[in-house]
């Protein structure tokens, strides 16, 4: 606790301050009679040698005094954790908010239930992770991989490599719903969160970030879809998009498309497309059928083409059954079929469309963009059966395999149930979560050592961002290996950088922090492994590297 300085008394003095001391508890004990020492800093240097060092509290049980170790900056109703206690009670901490007032503030709340770490410790520095995190929220079985994620990297270099902020400072995490955005936002403003990982969901991420930006909150998000934050005011300076948009994921099928243009002709000579539109993805199905281009055209035009028997459709998976799916592709006759479906998709419709399609002269090209989190059942077909293997191309975020083979071990022991029974497969949204959490512990620590003297804020993380994801500098993977080599090179001094490249985040944005998707290009072999190189897609619409074609 800051405590105030006193000045030296006489034996008189002394035996008053101990009668003092048994009749008021806690800490409060100003010897000498005085009601209050200083307005100023300068106060407390007039004071003599005995107040050396001293600064004048402007908050908290020891306004008016001076004490060592003068919170910088701050006015309210306390300087530190330990005097939310009476005011607030167990539970509350010391948060200076959006207008740079100290106020005890309740950590958790009925829209932010859960906690990563422990934020009652004196310095410890509060982030937001923001997703579907309670089991009342929609998508609660997908958004708790995204809180699993973002532990495992903040248990990997706290508690796994011992590592910390400067002046041995940590990071709690602070999991809040996004089903009630507005609060969320307003919450992690009043704790003066210095950023958040998330939200998962776009809509989500527009009235978090009216709350948040103008707090000068930095934001991170790994989700699919675009930013919808864009409206807000200097937004581009505090939210950060690391997962695909929709106009990325329609340049993608685009490129591919037109790389196999000659194979997935029907016989009129042209191309014939279904496109089978999952829950939530409702809006990238409204682009593709102004923006997929086949035949020479757009998909809305290629539908209305008596000329090539009308040769696009899009079936809503959301209103229809697995059988009636089926049905309509199989009666559609499809040359190509995209599947914008994170689940269900490859373990119980495409067996049936398979089935409906077995005599067909024309077997379509399944072309599988994965968005959020693979669906696996497709491997099943692809192990038994080498025709369908070379009819199935998927198209995933570019990884690093070795990085990515680690990280799946990591997160599946952290959140395994039981001993010798590992955890679920690691979803995108989990992978994504680490990505952030990670990066934004090296910005945290960059800011830290970019103004060693100054308190850590939310502008400082976010300015620091471009200091750890610094294309041309030391490149830093993920994982715990290569945290000790990130703080490293950052403990080099103010103007150090690294470029940290996470599983699937690349980080090297543009002005606008949009990161733009690198794709990769797989094909299965017969044991159910991905094979193939990664190929990137240009800013000119096709890819570099890699090979051409369909899987062989």
């Amino acid at each position: 606790m800051n405590r105030p300085r006193t000045l030296s008394v006489g034996l008189v003095s002394f035996a008053f301050a101990l009668v003092v001391a048994a009749a008021s508890p806690g800490c409060s004990l100003y010897a000498g009679g005085d009601t209050f020492q200083c307005e100023t800093d300068d106060d407390c240097a007039a004071r003599g040698p005995d107040f050396a060092g001293t600064g004048c509290a402007k908050a908290g049980p020891s306004a008016g005094f001076c004490i060592d170790e003068k919170p910088r900056n701050v006015t309210g109703e306390c300087t530190e954790n330990a005097d939310c206690v009476d005011i607030k009670g167990p539970g509350s901490v010391c948060a200076t908010g959006g207008d740079d007032v100290a106020r005890c503030v309740q950590v958790l709340t009925e829209e932010c239930p859960v906690l990563i770490g422990n934020p009652f410790v004196e310095g410890t520095q509060i982030y937001g992770i923001v997703g579907d995190v309670t089991p009342s929220d929609p998508g609660y079985s997908r958004d708790y991989a995204h809180l699993a994620g973002a532990e495992v990297a903040l248990d990997e270099l706290q508690a796994g490599r011992g590592i910390e902020l400067p002046e041995k400072r940590r990071i709690a995490l602070v999991g809040c719903s996004q089903s009630r955005p507005r609060s969320t936002g307003a919450h992690l403003v009043a704790l003066g969160a210095k950023a958040i990982v998330g939200p998962t969901d776009e809509g989500a991420l527009l009235r978090i970030a009216e709350r948040t930006v103008p707090a000068k909150i930095p934001v991170v998000t790994g989700s699919f879809g675009n930013d919808s934050a864009s409206t807000v005011p200097t937004s581009t300076s505090y939210v950060t998009l690391s997962g695909p948009s929709r106009e990325n994921v329609v340049s993608l099928l685009n490129a591919y498309i037109a790389d196999v243009a000659q194979d997935v002709k029907g016989p009129l000579g042209s191309a014939r497309v279904a496109v089978v539109v999952g829950k939530g993805r409702e809006l990238l199905g409204q682009l593709l059928a102004e923006r997929l281009s086949f035949n020479g055209k757009t998909a809305i035009v290629n539908q209305n083409d008596p000329g090539c028997g009308n040769c696009y459709r899009a079936i809503d998976a959301s209103k229809l059954g697995a059988a009636q799916i089926a049905d309509q592709l199989a009666a559609f006759g499809p040359t190509v079929v995209i599947p914008l479906m994170d689940t269900s998709w490859g373990a119980t419709i495409l067996p049936m469309v398979e089935s409906r399609l077995a005599a067909a002269t024309t077997k379509p090209l399944y072309l599988h963009p994965v968005l959020a989190e693979e669906d696996p059942g497709y491997r099943v077909l692809a192990g038994a059966d080498p025709a369908f293997r070379r009819r199935f191309v998927g198209l995933w975020p570019s990884r690093d395999e070795g990085a990515f083979a680690s990280f799946r071990e990591r997160y599946r022991r952290a959140t395994a149930k039981r001993e010798g029974a590992p955890g679920p497969e690691p979803t995108l949204a989990a992978a994504r979560a680490y990505d952030a959490t990670t990066m934004l512990f090296y910005a945290s620590f960059a800011a830290l050592r970019r103004a060693p003297d100054a308190p850590l804020s939310g502008a400082s993380v976010a300015s620091a961002i471009a200091d750890v994801t610094a294309k041309g500098a030391r490149r830093i993977g993920p994982g715990p290996v290569e945290a000790l080599d990130a703080i490293g090179e950052l403990n080099k001094g103010a103007g150090a950088k690294i470029d940290f490249d996470g599983l699937f985040s690349n980080y090297e944005a543009g002005t606008n922090r949009t990161v733009p998707t690198r794709w990769q290009i797989f094909c299965i072999d017969g044991f159910g492994r991905f094979t193939g190189t990664p190929r990137t897609l240009v800013d000119g619409g096709g890819f570099e590297g890699g090979q051409a074609g369909l899987c062989r």
